[in-house]
């Protein structure tokens, strides 16, 4: 290998494109648009040693982008010498590539339509790294990125148990409550002999349940087929199931208070889209909470938002919560507070209820 891994002496660079400006627009319509020649790179070299960090700074066009292709072997120059690693990197492409990398602006090795541990498998085997290797770099980068004791099935297990734990709730009450307020239909749920809030109560159940049935346990059962090692902990099955009641509580009576509220105001899809942004960004919808600034987790502890997903799933991983028993107190506290708020909500729409027509 040469001294330098990278020489390049006098490159130059051309391309064509459209003259836009050439002739009127009739004259491009029926002759086509001539041809420029812009020239990317002019005379360059330089040469970078083993152990250099070196930046290419330019304004937008300046030929950047175009020096890195034909460093990687994409491009062929149109004059001048270029060696990376001692070799023509165009004629020596395909083992130049496993001993480089380049990751460009806007684009991605993973593919969309693949898990991202599938699309690394996939690399694995294009770039032939070996086994040991390869598990020995997802281990680093864990740690690099900090995934807080997080395995990749930890994080789809995350992901799937957050899901079906989210069929569980009544999150669609508010709109139901709302728009029954605002089409006067409230009148008629208030002549049965049972009481609204027990009626969306029976609603919701029965919609968990289903839900549940059709999509989350069948969802269970196919990640614990296709995944070799389960890292769910069914010992903590009953602590879960207790505390998804304690939430069920907290966004049963969360989701009756907006929807009440749609007595007050007019904006009722604003309301809804506020409370989807707070439930989503303070729960752990999004992601696990621990990946958030420690300052926003110690007051995330204080609010009973976190009761929804970060903790029931962490507990059904197996995983430690700290403060649990905080988490728990915040948790039924909230409830309290919100059925004070909500009881003299209804009972002031209630009385000022007015239903016009037959």
């Amino acid at each position: 290998m040469d001294k330098n891994l990278i020489e390049a002496n006098s490159l130059v660079n051309e391309y064509k494109v459209k003259n836009t400006e050439d002739g009127n627009v009739f004259t491009r319509l029926f002759k086509g648009a001539g041809k420029q020649t812009v020239e990317a790179l002019k005379g360059v070299t330089f040469s970078v040693s083993e152990g250099e960090f070196v930046g290419l700074v330019g304004n937008n066009g300046a030929g950047k982008s175009t020096l890195v292709k034909l460093m990687t072997g994409i491009l062929y120059p149109g004059g001048g010498t270029l060696r990376v690693l001692g070799r023509d990197p165009f004629l020596n492409r395909e083992q130049n590539s496993r001993e480089l990398g380049v990751v460009f602006g806007q684009r991605s090795q993973l593919k969309w339509d693949l898990s991202p541990m599938d699309s690394f498998r996939l690399l694995k085997m294009i770039y032939q790294i070996d086994s040991a290797r390869f598990v020995q770099n997802v281990a680093l980068f864990e740690e690099l990125f900090d995934m807080g004791g997080f395995t990749l099935p930890d994080m789809l297990a995350y992901i799937l148990l957050m899901r079906v734990f989210q069929s569980l709730y009544p999150l669609s009450v508010s709109d139901s409550l709302g728009e029954f307020i605002k089409n006067g239909e409230i009148a008629v749920a208030l002549l049965r002999p049972v009481r609204v809030e027990l009626q969306f109560l029976s609603a919701a159940v029965g919609g968990a349940i289903y839900d549940f049935c059709f999509c989350g346990l069948p969802s269970l059962l196919m990640f614990l087929l296709f995944v070799p090692v389960s890292p769910f902990c069914f010992a903590a099955l009953p602590k879960v199931i207790a505390w998804l009641f304690g939430s069920f509580v907290f966004v049963f009576l969360l989701e009756l208070t907006v929807g009440t509220l749609g007595y007050y105001t007019n904006n009722l899809w604003g309301l809804g889209v506020f409370k989807g942004t707070v439930v989503s960004f303070l729960s752990g919808e999004l992601l696990p909470l621990h990946f958030y600034p420690a300052r926003l987790l110690s007051l995330f502890g204080w609010l009973p938002f976190a009761s929804m997903y970060y903790v029931p799933v962490l507990l059904f991983l197996g995983k430690t919560v700290d403060g649990l028993s905080t988490y728990s107190a915040v948790l039924w506290i909230g409830n309290l507070l919100l059925a004070a708020i909500y009881l003299p909500l209804s009972k002031r729409m209630i009385r000022h209820i007015t239903v016009q027509g037959g």
